[in-house]
């Protein structure tokens, strides 16, 4: 990935990542018992950061079908670098749904700390004059959160439903607040429309989506 900004600065990062993954799910007395491992070598290039390096991660979750209740938690952590490079991330997660098809109310508390998941966005994902050579990309370590609240209506049949939401992401930077609204037709089609507030800006940015999947 490159950037190049009117300024004159041209920022390059690229990571190539190749790991194995393990999952376990299990349904013990009513409980939905889940649990996952990840173990990655990644190669890091560019200005951002530079270097081999090892990664592990791995998850637990725990879902209460009778109760609509469902916790989880995440970490992944930097073991080696080239780079001496420091990267770390833990992630919360309790969410409570009335119906399990996503009729009525449900609710959403996501806290993190770091960065708990390993994407190519983190390698660009601050802004150029931000990534220094051999600084890597590096998320807060401050606490952030997500709060999410919707409500979902069914219309003429199960296959056809409208899902009201609303949602604020709490970040170092100040707080990102989303309102807005899908439409669901069957498993296929799906239309969106959400109205976000960023921090410091002066007006909401609107977006619309429409989308058809089809497997075959």
């Amino acid at each position: 990935m490159s950037v190049d900004e009117p300024g004159g600065l041209d920022v390059t990062a690229a990571r190539l990542r190749f790991g194995l993954e393990a999952d376990y799910r299990r349904t013990l007395d009513r409980t939905d018992f889940g649990a996952s491992m990840t173990l990655a070598a990644r190669q890091d290039a560019g200005d951002a950061l530079e270097g081999a390096g090892m990664e592990m991660g791995g998850g637990l979750s725990l879902a209460f079908p009778g109760a609509g209740l469902k916790v989880a938690f995440k970490a992944r952590t930097l073991i080696a670098h080239e780079a001496s490079a420091s990267e770390w991330g833990l992630a919360g997660g309790i969410e409570w749904s009335r119906n399990p098809d996503g009729k009525g109310l449900s609710l959403a508390f996501k806290p993190q700390w770091g960065a708990p998941e390993s994407r190519s966005a983190e390698v660009w994902d601050q802004a150029p004059d931000e990534l220094r050579p051999s600084q890597g990309a590096r998320a807060s370590e401050d606490p952030s959160y997500t709060l999410e609240v919707k409500y979902g209506l069914e219309f003429r049949s199960s296959q056809e439903r409208m899902t009201f939401f609303a949602s604020q992401d709490r970040q170092p930077q100040g707080a990102r607040l989303s309102l807005g609204a899908d439409y669901a037709l069957g498993k296929g089609f799906t239309a969106e429309y959400a109205a976000t507030q960023e921090p410091g800006a002066s007006r909401p940015h609107h977006r619309a989506q429409l989308r058809y999947e089809r497997r075959f």
